[in-house]
């Protein structure tokens, strides 16, 4: 008896979202200075529907396995509405099963803290907040750009 088909492995997903208000000239990351208005719709539309490509990754005997945590970072996450991360989440969860204790985690930026916003992005699932602080120091900031 294969015992590893007894508990599955966990399932995490990983979302990017690739806009930043200005590129930070240390960032390595897939991330892109805000020129325009984001296109959330289209953006999480396209999310979805790859999601929907990779589906069949997902399943385990064609038994969806349940996702334990999702981490969207980017970029600036916290740049997309709390209406938006509302509809990806409710899109992720229509198309891979959440644990009831799944763990959401969001990635923000100093700048883009606004607390009616947070408040939104609780409503809509968010259980965790990673704040990107490089630095308390001014002049440690103005020296990183």
């Amino acid at each position: 008896m294969n015992l590893s088909m007894l508990t599955p492995p966990a399932l995490s997903l990983y979302v990017h979202i690739p806009w930043c208000v200005q590129k930070c000239p240390y960032c390595d990351f897939n991330s892109h200075a805000l020129k325009a208005e984001i296109p959330e719709e289209e953006y999480i539309s396209a999310l979805l529907e790859d999601l929907d490509t990779d589906i069949d990754k997902y399943r385990l005997n064609d038994v969806p396995r349940p996702l334990h945590s999702i981490f969207i970072g980017g970029g600036t996450p916290s740049l997309i509405s709390a209406k938006g991360i509302e509809r990806l989440l409710k899109g992720i969860e229509a198309r891979i099963p959440f644990k009831p204790d799944i763990e959401i985690t969001m990635e923000a930026n100093p700048g883009t803290i606004e607390a009616e916003r947070f408040v939104g992005y609780r409503k809509a699932g968010v259980t965790r907040i990673s704040i990107g602080v490089q630095s308390f120091e001014q002049e440690k900031l103005e020296r990183l750009g």
